[in-house]
């Protein structure tokens, strides 16, 4: 499932960038249209990067016993404050090692008295 988007989000940069590109050409220089192509790029790779970024704090959040809007919050401050929301939620995030539960094999940290998945205490 997330290979197909993955590869959808993919096809959609390309689409983005080639038109962008042919039409550079198409002008008669490479100049406006190539800056234009080039900062598609680079902001499709920040977005790429970004979304990368909310799904692990997601993960490790949920990991670590944070639900409901905490999680929603934390993934929005990623996606707006961009590399200060994970360095913000690393500082802030609960403290421990985090293991496989026994019963659901998702993570969880140790220090919780039941899984956050499956609620095996």
């Amino acid at each position: 499932m997330r290979m197909r988007f993955y590869r959808a989000l993919l096809m959609g940069a390309l689409a983005l960038t080639v038109p962008a590109t042919c039409m550079a050409e198409q002008s008669g220089g490479w100049t406006n249209g190539a800056a234009f192509g080039g900062t598609a790029v680079a902001l499709l790779a920040f977005l790429i990067a970004i979304d990368i970024a909310m799904i692990w704090v997601a993960r490790d959040a949920k990991a670590r016993g944070i639900n409901g809007g905490l999680l929603w919050m934390w993934m929005l401050s990623v996606f707006f404050l961009g590399p200060l929301g994970i360095v913000l939620y690393l500082l802030v995030r609960p403290r421990g090692s985090v293991y496989a539960c026994p019963k659901c094999v998702n993570d969880r940290l140790q220090t919780l008295i039941e899984c956050p998945h499956c609620g095996l205490g």
